[in-house]
């Protein structure tokens, strides 16, 4: 008895929580505007932000200094770390460039210290090996 006297607590309390939080009670209140629109008010140019699938993203930070500077992969296993080399290398991208930075526990990064657009480009295109992409470096 006590434990479906606790259940039927609780199923109101969270019937009570969705009204009150849906604006419902509103009018019993006097509380109005509670979705913070002050928030909505501080946006600048909200219109121009676009979400990009990841390779997308990718290419279009090529051209920024940002993904110039460096960019990274992973953290990856030691014998991903080497598949996704050969991955990229059987895609033409040249891989001299692509360094290998030990982690703690048998992880590892992919790093290019001074990627161009050109090569940000090139490690956009396809699908990324163990779905780890080049991004912009961390630190």
């Amino acid at each position: 008895m006590k434990l479906r006297a606790l259940a039927l607590l609780l199923v109101l309390a969270n019937l009570g929580f969705y009204i009150w939080s849906q604006g419902w009670l509103d009018a019993l209140t006097g509380a109005r505007g509670t979705g913070e629109p002050e928030r909505m008010a501080r946006q600048v140019n909200p219109q121009l932000l676009r979400v990009l699938p990841e390779a997308q993203g990718v290419a279009a930070m090529a051209g920024s200094a940002l993904a110039a500077a460096c960019l990274e992969a992973g953290p990856f296993t030691a014998v991903e770390a080497g598949a996704a080399l050969a991955q990229w290398r059987e895609r033409g991208v040249p891989t001299a460039r692509i360094v290998t930075r030990e982690l703690p526990g048998d992880a590892a990064m992919l790093r290019i210290e001074d990627a161009d657009a050109a090569l940000a480009a090139q490690l956009a295109q396809g699908a990324a090996p163990f779905g780890k992409a080049f991004a912009p470096c961390a630190n």
